[in-house]
């Protein structure tokens, strides 16, 4: 090299030195450009797979919200379409995530993470929407409707031993008897008349089997002839024999009518029953599960001891039994959507957190 520098003159030199700074000038650029092409290949294909993931993001995002929002409109309005409309969102958001997952080997453990998020959510979906079909998609279905069906059952049996106004009336008349065996004033007569025939009026608006009501119409038509008898002797002031008479057998027939067909406040106690449940269905508060269910008692203890026949009886009691049964069941189903929509409620809130 310095030999060759030694013979070189010295305007060649100066011409080797610029070359050389040339080319080194030129590699120098070179390396550059394909430093920065790479670089703005590496950036492009950093911004492609971000922008990618993004959007995905976004249209999971997008999906769960519609399936929310079909979710609410199910709970509010209770349709099946409903119901289907988010399953098909659900789907969507999934086939949308195993798209996220492909991006990049980073995107993997999240699309699995959401995938696992989302059919959490899917699963909870469904098992409130079987909650809901169990416990009646309205008031005629499901459970509803089964102990909304005995409790009608029952408020029409009730009014059979509804019969509390009329033995309060009996118990009157009866009154009236002794009164007029005691004074034997001719008030006293056309007293108990009027309460007999505000008592036959009242016998023919119950709701009384139409056989019972019958024969307590054709007794009190008896005791009307035998009382008229009673009443008088007595006026006239001649032996009345303490009190007794035909007329007295056939008080003790209707009271023994009466109380063949009677459950006392039993009317009055259904109606509380339906408020509470009513209460309940309207208000979620498990305070009226435990007022429904102590109304239900009162009313068992009140059918257990009364003295209608063993069928009636036996069918009441079936009756009480069935209704406890399908409002307990009703207030399961609920407790279950509840839970159901809490665990939804926090996959949805893990997914946001993640897209």
């Amino acid at each position: 090299m310095g030999k060759i520098a030694r013979v070189l003159r010295i305007g060649e030199k100066i011409g080797f030195g610029f070359g050389l700074v040339g080319a080194i000038f030129l590699v120098v650029i070179w390396q550059y450009h394909n430093t920065l092409q790479q670089s703005l290949g590496d950036y492009r294909s950093l911004q492609n797979i971000h922008v990618a993931k993004k959007v995905d993001m976004l249209k999971i995002e997008s999906s769960m919200r519609e399936a929310r929002r079909a979710e609410k409109d199910f709970l509010l309005q209770r349709t099946e379409d409903f119901a289907r409309d988010a399953d098909t969102h659900l789907h969507d958001a999934l086939l949308i995530t195993a798209e996220l997952g492909r991006i990049d080997p980073e995107s993997a453990p999240v699309a699995e993470q959401i995938t696992g998020l989302i059919e959490v959510y899917r699963e909870k979906f469904q098992a409130t929407v079987d909650a809901w079909e169990k416990k009646g998609l309205d008031h005629n279905s499901g459970l509803q409707g089964a102990f909304r069906e005995a409790a009608h059952e029952l408020e029409a049996m009730a009014g059979n031993f509804d019969v509390d106004s009329l033995y309060l009336q009996l118990l009157q008349i009866r009154r009236g008897e002794k009164d007029l065996g005691l004074r034997r004033e001719q008030q006293y007569r056309a007293h108990v008349l009027s309460l007999l025939l505000e008592f036959e009026n009242k016998t023919a608006a119950s709701k009384l089997d139409a056989s019972v009501k019958t024969l307590l119409l054709q007794e009190i038509e008896t005791y009307r002839h035998s009382f008229e008898n009673y009443a008088s002797s007595a006026l006239s002031n001649a032996d009345i024999q303490g009190g007794k008479g035909p007329f007295r057998q056939t008080a003790h027939r209707i009271e023994a009518l009466l109380n063949n067909h009677r459950i006392p406040d039993m009317a009055n106690n259904i109606l509380q029953l339906r408020r509470r449940e009513k209460d309940y269905l309207l208000r979620g508060d498990k305070i009226y599960v435990d007022m429904a269910l102590k109304e239900l008692n009162l009313i068992h203890n009140l059918v257990e001891p009364a003295a209608i026949s063993s069928t009636q009886k036996s069918h009441l009691l079936s009756l009480l039994e069935n209704y406890r049964r399908d409002f307990l069941a009703l207030v399961d189903q609920n407790n279950l959507i509840i839970s159901m929509t809490g665990e939804m409620n926090r996959a949805v809130t893990e997914i946001a957190d993640l897209v």
